[in-house]
């Protein structure tokens, strides 16, 4: 299949290569996704995070039907009960794995193993599940991402880390080591450091080269020297704010004495606004340049998808929204995540060659996978746009 390369002009370039560009548009409300979150939060806690399943289905059930895209809404079909079995299964399995990291250390690296081995096929179920589970005019999207492809993917961090999970335990059996442990570990965290761009890539690679709907399935032309690119561009981002932090934490050395810091006051300055300026400046910067090249790089022969999300512009949200969720104590939550979904959304277009009542593809089947749609979240590898 063909990359076609995406469109990053107006409308009426994509008009003149015959392409159509279909409308995206979030109408949900923040006072009543703050209903459902506070509801959620609370049977959540108050069932040991039991209830948990059931706040992620009325959750994502509230964020597709409001995401309209061409004036038709998304659909999620996970039932609560498939997703409550697999939450099981996962509060089970963490509390062995933690359990044998305490009571029998030795063989902590067991657990990390069994996860590096499972991880990639329950990431690929997750996947599966949630593109079953979403429908757009009556259409299922599905995942053809095959097992095999899933275990490539995670090549590159797989043997470093099971590395650092064995070294500690081999070592003592191990003469004449010529390197310390110490410094054998620290060289390859910074290697696997030095990788993640590459497993970024190769991960977002599977990911959005497998999505299918009806006789459409996307490719990402975006290349790994991109990943790399923006790992550059975020790390100078880093270790500038962080030099302006420095310059600030000193500033009070410029007024009279009397205004002067005392080195505690300084250092807890500093490490507020430190954590401040990472959180919303650095962070949501790399959010919106990875949403530009992942988005602009996704494509079909009749699909394409373009984003234009303002670095500035969504810092500046980011800005306003840690301030009030500080000044609200938390409660302002639900609201900053309303509007940022709005702004990620309105700078999301979505381009189609043809009229889509034309297109043709095999009926999707939903399935309802033991552990697809908990290990995507509990991994921190959810879906979404």
């Amino acid at each position: 299949m063909s990359i076609v390369e995406p469109i990053s002009g107006e409308t009426t370039h994509a008009s003149e290569n015959g392409f159509k560009r279909l409308s995206i548009e979030f109408t949900g409300s923040s006072r009543e996704f703050f209903n459902i979150w506070i509801v959620n939060l609370l049977l959540t806690l108050l069932t040991l995070s039991l209830y948990w399943p059931y706040a992620r289905a009325r959750r994502l059930r509230f964020f597709h039907n409001h995401t309209l895209i061409d004036g038709h809404p998304l659909g999620f079909h996970g039932l609560p009960s498939s997703m409550f079995i697999s939450h099981l299964v996962l509060l089970t399995t963490s509390a062995i794995y933690f359990a044998t990291e305490y009571f029998l250390p030795a063989f902590d690296w067991v657990g990390t193993v069994i996860f590096l081995v499972l991880w990639p096929a329950l990431w690929r179920a997750s996947l599966k599940f949630r593109m079953l589970n979403t429908s757009w005019r009556g259409s299922r999207f599905s995942f053809a991402g095959d097992l095999k492809g899933a275990y490539q993917t995670v090549v590159p961090i797989f043997f470093p880390v099971l590395l650092i999970a064995v070294l500690p335990h081999l070592t003592p059996f191990i003469k004449d080591f010529p390197v310390s442990e110490a410094r054998l570990i620290g060289g390859i965290t910074i290697l696997s450091l030095l990788m993640l761009p590459l497993l970024l890539a190769q991960l977002k690679r599977y990911q959005h080269g497998g999505y299918v709907f009806l006789s459409e399935r996307t490719q990402l032309s975006t290349t790994t020297p991109q990943f790399y690119g923006l790992l550059v561009i975020q790390l100078t981002l880093f270790f500038g704010l962080m030099v302006l932090v420095i310059c600030l934490g000193f500033a009070d050395q410029l007024l009279p004495n009397k205004y002067h810091l005392n080195s505690t006051h300084r250092s807890l300055l500093t490490v507020s606004l430190a954590y401040f300026l990472v959180v919303t400046v650095n962070y949501s910067s790399t959010v919106a340049r990875f949403q530009n090249i992942l988005w602009s790089g996704t494509a079909s022969d009749r699909i394409r998808f373009s984003s234009n999300l303002g670095g500035f512009a969504y810092i500046g949200l980011s800005l306003k929204n840690w301030v009030l969720i500080v000044m609200t104590l938390g409660l302002f939550w639900p609201f900053a995540i309303i509007s940022a979904n709005r702004m990620r959304l309105s700078a999301m277009q979505v381009w189609v060659a043809e009229s889509v009542e034309n297109w043709e593809g095999p009926l999707s089947t939903p399935t309802q996978g033991v552990l697809g749609d908990a290990t995507g979240d509990f991994f921190g590898l959810d879906l979404g746009i």
